[in-house]
This record gives C-alpha cells, structure tokens and sequence, in this order.
C-alpha cells in the first residue's frame, strides 16, 4: 500500500508521490495517451491553443485505450482519493483531461484556487467546512514525462491571500489575474514561499481545490499529464458537483471498475434525492422539513450553512437553464418559486462594492464577497420567508427556533 502522510497533506494541503506509477505501467499509458492526442486532433494541436487538452473520453476511449480510464480506479489514485477522504461512502472520478503542451511557446497562466466563490461560496466558508470535516473534492496531476510545470504555496489552502500575494498578483494585467488570456508582457512569478512540484515520469500530486497553485510554463517540452478530479458521495460534507454517472467509455472498463461506476451512479441518485428534498422543503416554507434534509445532505454540524449555500446554487443554476439532472424533477414554476424564495440568501452573500480579489476562478470582479462569510445564518433564511418581499402572505410552517445555528 502507497504509504501517506494524512497529517502533512491537511497542514500543507497537498502530497507529492513518488513512483505512483510503475515504470512498466507508464509505457502503454504513454502509447494510449498519443492514440488519444491524435483522436483528440485529428489535424494536430493548433498553433494558438496555450493548453492543449483531451476531454471528452468519451469520444477517444475504446478497447485500445481504455487503460488511460482505467488509471483513474488505480491504488494511486482512486485509492489514495479514498483514503484521503475516508469518511465518504465511495470516491468517483468527476473530471477528467489530459493536459499536452502547446506548439508554440506561451509562456505561464495564473496564480488561483479551483474554487469559483460566485457558484460554490465564499473562500472562507469553504476552508472552515473542509478543515472540520475533511475534504470532499480533490485534484490529481499524474506524469507521464517529467513536468515541472506546476507550483504551489504550500499551507494557503488554511487561509486568505497575504497582502503581499494581492499585490503581486494585482500588478498583472488586470483580466489576467482573474483568469483571462494574458495581454502584454506583464506575467506572473513565483509567489512567496512557493515551491515546484517537479513531477518526474510516474509521479503525481494530490491538493486541496483551495491551495493556491500555478502554471508556471505552457512550453513546447512533451507533456502529457493527468489531471483528475475525485468528488466524494456521503461524507460528512455536502458539496454539489455535476456528475455523468453512465459514461460511455464504462462499457469498455474491468468488471471491477463498471462496479465502481455502478455504486457511485446509485450513491448520485440518493444525493439528488436528498437536494430535491432540501429544495422541496424549501418551496413548502416547512423549516421542520428543511432542517433535517440539511442535516442529512451535510451530517457535520460545523460548516452546514455551507450546506445551505450549495443548495441555494443549486436552485440558481436551475434558474438560469442548467443543472438539467436536478431541473427535471421540478416544474418551471417551482423553479422560479425556488430561486425567489433564495434571493435573500444571495444577497446576503454579495458585498456593497465589487470584490476585485485575485486567484479565484472568477474573470472580473464579482458582486459576491469573495473570501468573506456574511452575518447570516440558517435562522435567517428561514425568517426571510416571512418577509413580504420573499413571500406573499403565507404562514411559515414549523419552528424557526429549531433551527441550526449559523
């Protein structure tokens, strides 16, 4: 068993592992990896593209390559993410690319956390979440050739950007410290006690989606490495991230790993149930209902109002056309109920002014509040049912007093 260090990988908030892939291993993983580049590219990579990626494994995977899909149920990756995330039902691959080099030098990306604020919360909430029960998603990279390209500020999963990572980070062009293609010569450097992973051929690197991390070149060097995403199901969390649990290429996998996909297509049925119940209660204005659907979907007391907050996502994303999987089992009207019954809630999160934080996933700056939690809570969610402005005139069903405090 791959040996890891648990107590490091929660104070750091990543583990570098040596060797994960056997050298036997890598060899037709590289010869797949190609097949899959030139399915990817039938025409090769074009010359503008600064991150070349294969993402649709759907399209690229058959019995030829079907052991690239298979690395992701592997002892160093699906089982790493199981242990590291130990209190979930199951683990499951949720996404997935290659990531290649470009055709022409373009030199590096940006600093940020694989956190978007405006669709999952506020930075703060979610550390505070992880930090009393454990994470719920987690990034893989795995090399296939040595790839020194990736960095990271070891420990800045724990908390905010220092003053003097804003300041470096802001003296970029502006666009380009919130995620947009850089313009002019302006790019980013290493950040303060920010170290290199310098993956070698079979290593990997497994970090919290908070850390802050770094492309540090997108160059002409070979590369080819895995970038997978691991989501748990039935942990302690609640952290809705969209999931294809019938994938195509599943047909083309190891009974043991169809079995996988099998229990984890159950376990995302049961969460949907569980989000349907919440958003159920919700259009009822039953607090008596809703409080224990929180408590199911997030069983750890600490962190539920981020329950709260993913939900209230849910029911945006419903509103403005996607999240399909969730949008078919409710009528457009309740969709619309649902998302005026959440405005309140949304507001509270948003700031008086726009919040220009670089190093999220955000490409300009957000009417949310970024890092900061608001001065609410569970309680007032709840309150603001009876508020003229949320509802018209009905009665709130149950005892707001029971409910969890923020």
């Amino acid at each position: 068993m791959i040996e890891l260090d648990i107590e490091q990988f929660m104070t750091n908030g990543y583990l570098i592992l040596r060797g994960a892939i056997s050298p036997e291993e890598l060899e037709p993983l590289r010869e797949s990896a190609e097949t899959a580049v030139r399915r990817c590219f039938p025409e090769g990579i074009p010359e503008g593209m600064f991150q070349p990626l294969v993402r649709n494994f759907n399209e690229v995977i058959d019995e030829e390559t079907a052991n690239l899909v298979e690395m992701f149920m592997h002892e160093a990756t699906f089982g790493v993410a199981s242990r590291l995330m130990p209190d979930a039902k199951a683990v499951a691959p949720a996404g997935m690319f290659l990531m290649c080099n470009p055709v022409q030098e373009h030199g590096p990306w940006f600093w940020h956390r694989d956190i978007n604020p405006e669709t999952k919360g506020p930075l703060v909430g979610l550390q505070q979440d992880m930090l009393a029960n454990g994470p719920v998603y987690l990034h893989f990279n795995i090399a296939l050739y040595d790839d020194d390209v990736y960095w990271v500020v070891p420990g800045s999963h724990r908390r905010v950007n220092t003053d003097e990572e804003n300041r470096q980070l802001l003296a970029v062009p502006h666009g380009y410290a919130h995620g947009q293609q850089p313009q002019g010569e302006k790019r980013h450097e290493p950040l303060p006690n920010s170290i290199s992973s310098d993956l070698k051929a079979g290593d990997l690197i497994v970090n919290h989606l908070e850390l802050l991390h770094w492309a540090s070149d997108y160059g002409t060097k070979l590369r080819r490495t895995f970038h997978i995403g691991y989501r748990s199901f039935g942990g302690p969390s609640f952290f809705y991230e969209g999931y294809s649990p019938k994938p195509a290429f599943g047909k083309y996998l190891s009974p043991a790993s169809q079995a996988v996909l099998a229990q984890c297509a159950e376990l995302y049925d049961e969460e949907l149930d569980q989000i349907e119940a919440g958003l159920r209660a919700v259009l009822a204005r039953d607090s008596a209902a809703l409080i224990p659907a929180l408590a199911e979907l997030h069983p750890g007391e600490t962190g539920r109002f981020m329950g709260l907050i993913h939900v209230s996502k849910d029911s945006q994303q419903m509103h403005q056309g996607v999240n399909p999987q969730l949008a078919e089992r409710f009528t457009a009207d309740d969709i619309e109920t649902l998302w005026q019954r959440f405005v309140p809630l949304d507001e509270a999160l948003q700031g008086d002014a726009p919040d220009d934080t670089p190093a999220f996933q955000v490409r300009a700056p957000s009417r949310y509040q970024l890092n900061e939690m608001p001065d609410y809570g569970i309680e007032d969610f709840v309150a603001s049912w009876a508020q003229p402005s949320a509802i018209s005139g009905e009665r709130l069903i149950g005892d707001s007093a029971s409910c969890a405090s923020k």
